[in-house]
């Protein structure tokens, strides 16, 4: 707009029904307001009541925040933005500008598109572990009951119901565990159920190819680095089958383990102590060996890693052993040997012996024959895939 420009800043004003249309004037003079816009033509409150006037649902009445002159001075833009700002909050998301060369100019910051408004988004939205962002018909779990059984009031058909009552997947959600609102935002093309859906393995080139503006990738650059560092660390620890919406309690403890692992090494920690209890259990040997370089990278940034482990790579790997022993249960607890690596295949005590090779556990010669067995075909359940 010119220097100079006379311009009219309103907001869009509806008169509630609990009082008349007069009763509501004198309160908004009371608020220090004195001018309406009655069809986009500007007149006073006084005028109004004096006339005794009437609106009808036709009519379309904005409230005259403020009236100025555009100038260049900073205190004029200061003004300017309370206004704006007081606009927005008597509009509920709406205001408008006004003046004879150019008519009216409406803007509205609500999320909003084609006349519907939206859930503003919010970081509660996209969790499913947060009422915010739940489904609400299965409450963020994915799955819902088959059979209701608060519906069936006779004991004798609730107990013969029970016997076939399973979950399934949530007809709202269709398992995405996600309130529909949070399904319209969409980051590269996919929503959050579909990110947190994806394997690890898949999800870290596609974080590592998204396509966003330069603007967004301003804004975006510290988190996106931190979500594929944390991405690369789980894939090095073997987890790249996993999901992100996979429940912790179908994690096994290894998993688990290296689960929190990978979170400490994508964000590490200097000066702590980390405690693991066998996180090399069901590891296959070549993920074992990027388990062992996760904890000397842990170890050389500054930190103590204690772990209680078989594994004898694991061991092999450790700067100071502790034997603990001789045997399992009631006949151990006594330390047996202290010390670092290479004086241990030196000890006396039996889990040395084993190392060096003086000891050793032989496959039986004579398998007792089996008589029973249980088939399993077509299992599906997680990273298991038509297991026969």
């Amino acid at each position: 707009m010119p220097i100079g420009q006379a311009v009219v800043l309103a907001s869009p004003w509806i008169c509630p029904t609990e009082r008349s249309f007069s009763e509501h004037l004198r309160i908004l003079q009371m608020q220090g307001y004195t001018r309406l816009m009655v069809d986009q033509k500007p007149t006073t409150i006084a005028d109004l009541l004096d006339f005794g006037f009437e609106p009808q649902p036709s009519h379309q009445i904005w409230l005259v925040i403020d009236r100025f002159h555009i100038q260049q001075e900073e205190s004029f833009w200061h003004r300017v933005a309370d206004s704006i700002q007081t606009a927005f909050f008597e509009g509920h998301g709406q205001c408008m500008i006004w003046s004879e060369e150019q008519g009216t100019q409406a803007f509205d910051h609500r999320f909003s598109l084609d006349g519907i408004d939206f859930m503003e988004p919010s970081v509660g939205l996209f969790g499913f572990n947060n009422p915010q962002g739940a489904c609400p018909k299965c409450e963020g779990f994915g799955k819902v009951l088959g059979v209701d059984s608060d519906l069936v009031h006779q004991i004798q058909y609730r107990v013969m119901l029970s016997k076939y009552r399973g979950t399934t997947v949530c007809p709202s959600c269709e398992g995405g565990r996600l309130r529909p609102e949070a399904t319209y935002v969409r980051v590269g093309g996919f929503t959050m159920a579909q990110w947190v859906s994806t394997p690890l393995e898949d999800l870290q080139p596609m974080m590592e190819q998204l396509s966003i503006s330069p603007l967004q990738q301003k804004i975006a650059d510290r988190l996106l680095n931190e979500i594929t560092s944390r991405l690369k660390a789980m894939n090095r620890l073997g987890l790249g089958y996993l999901t992100l919406n996979r429940g912790a309690g179908t994690l096994s403890g290894g998993e688990f383990q290296r689960m929190n692992l990978a979170t400490s090494l994508g964000s590490p920690l200097v000066g702590s102590t980390y405690v693991l209890d066998e996180p090399s259990i069901g590891l296959h040997s070549k993920d074992t060996q990027a388990l062992l370089q996760v904890l000397i990278e842990l170890r050389d940034l500054g930190n103590t890693v204690m772990v209680v482990e078989h594994d004898e790579d694991v061991v092999k790997l450790a700067d100071w052993v502790i034997d603990v022993g001789p045997l399992a249960g009631v006949y151990g607890g006594h330390i047996q040997y202290s010390g670092p690596y290479e004086q241990f295949e030196q000890a006396d005590s039996l889990t040395a012996q084993y190392i060096r090779g003086l000891e050793r556990i032989d496959l039986p010669t004579i398998r007792r024959p089996w008589q029973k067995s249980v088939n399993l075909n077509g299992v599906f359940i997680h990273n298991l895939k038509n297991i026969q």
